[in-house]
């Protein structure tokens, strides 16, 4: 049985998420605002193979994504903790194989058994699909998915701005990620306008990492950006909330290649998608913003 509330979040999403799942693939950025958020939810919506994907958020309120989901899962939260619907209704399919639960309500008291029922639905969802993306957690997250023990399963992706500002800040956070067990990082440079400057940025982080003891993957790069001219890039999914991409082809060589990473390390196709802020281990913030 879950907690009322919540002291660890990922302690309870290790409780929520089958420990079967082979790989957890975190994708961060490395300051704020560089577009990590942008990265996700666009591998989530690249068009190509049909994926089906579970996405578990945990924001609520102005900014959160879509919010009038929330407002609809609220609603639906209290239908199911008064036996007026089974759970598994309790989620939302917000577009095409894409299925949305927020779980920031799974923080009000609850009456016994409702977690219980709820965690079985979670797994069931979890292992019949093929990406689970969770949004808005950290780097402590994906290590509590499957210990420390079993470091070799997770991958860090790291988001960075074609131009690197913050270097201290960017160097100080790679200090964290590769002693705190991220052998080999991908690296995604985002927000450039040529692949000569995208291979200046990549080989500038692969070399602090070097000196770290550290190795890098390099996962290509985006011209992406969540402000100024850069917006109209994206259009929101009205029915999900789910931003669109209109530089599809650039989306599908990176997921291509994060694909291929996940298979030679590890020689599954499968993953766990999560997204934090490493710069503040613990907290969240919602899709957009980073």
């Amino acid at each position: 049985m879950l907690p009322e509330r919540w002291s660890d979040q990922a302690a309870g999403l290790r409780a929520w998420v089958h420990a079967s799942l082979p790989a957890v693939l975190t994708v961060m950025g490395a300051s704020p605002g560089v577009g990590a958020s942008l990265v996700v939810a666009g591998l989530a919506r690249a068009p190509g193979e049909a994926q089906r994907i579970l996405v578990l958020d945990e924001q609520s309120g102005p900014g959160s994504l879509a919010q009038i989901l929330n407002l609809r899962l609220r609603y639906r939260w209290e239908q199911a903790l008064a036996g007026e619907i089974p759970w598994h209704q309790v989620c939302l399919t917000v577009c095409n194989e894409v299925t949305y639960l927020n779980l920031s309500f799974s923080r009000v008291k609850t009456e016994v058994g409702a977690p219980v029922a709820l965690e079985k639905v979670l797994r069931q969802l979890a292992q019949s699909r093929d990406v689970v993306l969770v949004d808005g957690h950290t780097l402590r997250l994906s290590q509590a998915l499957h210990g420390t023990a079993s470091s070799e399963l997770q991958r860090q992706v790291l988001v960075v701005d074609g131009l690197l500002s913050g270097g201290a800040g960017i160097q100080r956070q790679l200090d964290i990620l590769v002693r705190g067990g991220a052998a080999t990082l991908g690296v995604v440079v985002n927000r450039v306008v040529s692949h000569g400057q995208a291979q200046e940025s990549y080989g500038q982080v692969e070399e602090w990492v070097r000196r770290l003891g550290g190795g890098c993957q390099d996962l290509g790069h985006l011209p992406l950006a969540q402000n100024g001219a850069h917006d109209r890039q994206w259009s929101t999914d009205r029915v999900g909330g789910l931003p669109l991409l209109s530089l599809p082809q650039a989306l599908i060589a990176l997921k291509k290649n994060v694909q291929s990473w996940i298979m030679q390390r590890s020689g599954v196709n499968q993953a766990v998608m999560l997204q934090g802020r490493l710069s503040q281990v613990g907290s969240a913030y919602p899709w957009g913003q980073g």
